[in-house]
């Protein structure tokens, strides 16, 4: 699989999950086409050296936005959501306490 950067908001068909514009996504051949298809990933996949480090955005009013594309409410529990995914957790904010998405 490759990664690719998003370049337009969508909602996953595969996890029901929104991505947003500026994150990345994987996606097998197959799927790249289609979500290309769709204008929602960039014609072709980023090395590893693009992706960079994790970080969050702030959005404003408290939200973040986390690399894997959910929001998180307050800057602690973004940035133990970040911590959840660097450590490979992949859930990010689903900390079961209603602070994430």
């Amino acid at each position: 699989m490759d990664t690719y950067t998003v370049i337009a908001d969508f909602r996953d068909k595969e996890t029901g999950k929104l991505v947003c514009k500026g994150s990345t996504i994987e996606a097998d051949d197959e799927r790249a086409k289609a979500l290309q298809k769709a204008g929602v990933i960039g014609a072709d996949p980023v090395s590893d050296d693009d992706t960079g480090d994790l970080e969050i955005k702030h959005l404003g009013g408290g939200v973040y936005l986390l690399p894997n594309g959910e929001k998180v409410k307050g800057k602690e529990a973004a940035i133990a959501a970040l911590a959840n995914i660097e450590a490979g957790d992949g859930d990010g904010a689903k900390t079961g306490d209603g602070t994430g998405q």
